[in-house]
């Protein structure tokens, strides 16, 4: 017997192996890091020093010297005596037929004495204002010309106060009428009422 070999194309079994090549897969560890690092620094610092240093440094001194009056002064009180009188007015010329500075007592009493008044010969008020005076007239009944005649007469004090120990004096005398013989002669020449004044000075 003859023997047969059988032979296949090479192809054939070529055709039957798997010819694609498998690609090499990385099996290098994947780097799953991810950088989550975030700067959450936040700069607050915020500036707040406000400057609340307010001035309050008022000038409160306030200048009140101003000027002011004296004191008043308050006349002493006692005796006064009182000098010698100047006949500064005589419209009835009266000095020719009596010695009118006999009408001026030769010294006074003062009493009561305050800021704003005082009392003369405790029964007539005198008031002061601005350091000058006026009293509350006087009437009395005068014996002249040797006692033949009797003058009413009003008298008013005013004046002005120097200090508590002296006073400058005005009399303004007013002889209201004369009764009398010895007036007849008097009356002949002169008008009633007659103004006198006089001025003088006092002191304590």
């Amino acid at each position: 017997m003859t023997k047969m070999y059988l032979i296949l194309p090479l192809s054939l079994g070529l055709g039957c192996m798997d010819t694609s090549k498998e690609e090499p897969v990385d099996t290098a560890e994947a780097d799953t890091d991810t950088d989550t690092d975030t700067d959450t620094d936040t700069d607050t610092d915020t500036d707040t020093d406000t400057d609340t240093d307010t001035d309050t440094d008022t000038d409160t001194d306030t200048d009140t010297d101003t000027d002011t009056d004296p004191p008043a002064v308050v006349l002493a009180e006692g005796d006064w005596n009182i000098e010698a009188p100047n006949i500064d007015s005589d419209s009835c010329n009266l000095d020719q037929y009596q010695n009118v500075t006999e009408f001026v007592p030769e010294s006074i009493n003062i009493s009561n004495s305050t800021e704003t008044s005082f009392m003369l010969d405790s029964e007539t008020s005198c008031q002061i204002s601005n350091d000058e005076f006026v009293c509350d007239s006087q009437n009395f009944t005068e014996s002249v010309l040797l006692g033949t005649a009797n003058m009413e007469i009003s008298n008013t004090m005013s004046g002005q106060i120097i200090d508590a120990e002296n006073i400058d004096i005005v009399f303004d005398v007013v002889v209201e009428s004369c009764d009398g013989i010895g007036c007849l002669g008097v009356e002949a020449v002169l008008t009633f009422p007659c103004p006198v004044t006089l001025s003088t000075s006092a002191s304590n």
